[in-house]
């Protein structure tokens, strides 16, 4: 059944994988080309991992701010700073390269693989196939009180829609996605863009995202290319976002366009099993590949000398205020 409840999002709620189906025929009998996203807590805002932990550094007029981890969203123009994403990339070129049988033609293809291996990027992932979406959707733990029940957890989040008593899945239209995003116009015509950008036709585009000369600001819907087993096992594409690092889903005009499916800690037994009959577990959708070890250093990696730079920031500002 969908409970849809008037709030931002368009929310739904399920208590069994049946209730899950029937939202999906809702939701595509209304929009055919829907892109969906499973996240492990209902909590978790749509914001790409690389933009997770954010410092604020200086204020718009260029001043040193003391820095602090960034937990609430404005458009004061600060600036902030958050890990390296564009060395990430160049090391993960460098270690990568001979365990891919067909090479990247570009940096995007690069920043896909990147992507699907674990280095955080400022891309965030979506699938064509709700059942991958949902499988991302499963915590590996779930610790219910004793005293919790669905009702309990449905209540929550009828009440708030970042509760922590459940998963979530979500769905967007990428086109309508861009359309609102967007700020750019196609070529030559006065038609806002109102589809996907495509991977290979809209390259040029696109790579004015990639990290190291970002000129963008807002996040695009973008479609990735077969390039690697991994991608195609997720049937993958991506938002991209650009220099501002609030959540896809921080403005009301954003989130009034996406769908929010509930799924609460008391029905991921039953879901999981589901899957598993499907053949959807880690195994079908990563495979194996000694290349999670290395992207997993590399990562470590970064975020300490991020953790390094920031606590050197702090020092630097605090002899700034005795002088």
């Amino acid at each position: 059944m969908s409970d849809k409840l008037n709030t931002d999002f368009k929310k739904h709620i399920v208590r069994n994988f049946n209730d899950y189906l029937e939202i999906l025929r809702e939701i595509k009998k209304d929009d055919e080309n829907v892109w969906f996203r499973g996240q492990s807590n209902a909590s978790y805002r749509l914001v790409p991992s690389a933009m997770r932990d954010v410092y604020t550094i200086k204020d718009q007029f260029d001043r040193p701010k003391k820095p602090v981890k960034l937990t609430e969203y404005n458009n004061r123009g600060d600036m902030v700073a958050y890990v390296d994403v564009a060395g990430m990339l160049e090391e993960f070129k460098k270690l990568a390269k001979p365990y891919f049988r067909i090479q990247p033609n570009n940096d995007l293809e690069w920043y896909f693989l990147a992507q699907h291996y674990g280095i955080p990027t400022t891309l965030l992932d979506w699938s064509t196939d709700p059942l991958v979406a949902l499988f991302f959707a499963m915590p590996e733990k779930v610790n219910l009180s004793s005293d919790d029940t669905i009702k309990d957890s449905i209540e929550d989040f009828q009440e708030n829609s970042y509760s922590d008593k459940g998963a979530a899945v979500f769905v967007i239209n990428p086109g309508k996605m861009n359309e609102i995003c967007t700020f750019y116009k196609v070529k030559k015509t006065d038609k806002f863009i109102d589809f996907p950008l495509d991977a290979t036709e809209h390259y040029n585009l696109i790579s004015t995202y990639l990290p190291g000369s970002c000129e963008q600001l807002l996040p695009c819907c973008i479609t990735s290319t077969p390039i690697d087993k991994r991608i195609c096992r997720q049937s993958g594409n991506f938002t991209i976002h650009g220099n501002m690092v609030w959540p896809l889903d921080h403005q009301n005009v954003t989130k009034s366009a996406i769908h929010k499916i509930f799924i609460p800690y008391q029905c991921i037994k039953e879901m999981k099993e589901i899957l598993d009959v499907l053949d959807i577990n880690k195994r079908s959708i990563y495979g194996d590949s000694e290349l999670d070890a290395i992207t997993k250093n590399i990562s470590k990696e970064s975020e300490k000398n991020l953790k390094l730079a920031i606590e050197e920031l702090k020092g630097k500002y605090q002899e700034s205020l005795v002088q």
